[in-house]
């Protein structure tokens, strides 16, 4: 039973990391949101010449999607054990990691240095972003703390 909820789990989880770059924050500004034609053509789709209002339907359908995707795989993971959760970061790293060195393998000298440095300004674009978001916080922490009393006045 353990062993089927990981794999269902890990199922359900890859396209959602897949589909967000590992992340599993869509607001995450680099990944194009928001910047991205929101009408691109799904893969298998590009044949069919569909009009402007059958791309806007896909593309709803589609973010429909993603989200139904990511709140089905938050629900099951949060049902897993620390243990669980652990093992399954670790497959996922090592999956990422592989990966990695996969994609470094087939690289030119000259498209490696280009990759770095586009890893370097995503890492440094994803430091920027978690700073806002602290940032963002704790407003909203100060905003939603009650005004303290004004004091009295002395006459």
């Amino acid at each position: 039973m353990r062993t089927s909820l990981l794999a269902l789990v890990l199922a359900a989880a890859l396209p959602t990391v897949a589909l967000a770059g590992g992340h599993g924050d869509d607001s995450c500004p680099h990944h194009g949101y928001g910047q991205k034609d929101r009408t691109e053509v799904p893969h298998g789709l590009k044949e069919l010449d569909l009009t402007k209002d059958q791309l806007k339907v896909v593309a709803e359908v589609s973010e429909d999607q993603k989200q139904t995707q990511k709140d089905i795989t938050e629900r099951y993971l949060g049902k897993l054990s620390a243990e669980d959760k652990a093992a399954l970061q670790k497959d996922m790293d090592a999956n990422r990691d592989a990966r990695e060195k996969a994609i470094r393998q087939i690289l030119t000298p000259e498209q490696l240095k280009a990759y770095d440095e586009k890893k370097a300004a995503s890492k440094a674009m994803h430091a920027e972003w978690e700073e806002f978001q602290k940032w963002k916080a704790s407003k909203a922490a100060e905003a939603a703390k009650p005004a303290a009393p004004a004091a009295p006045e002395k006459k």
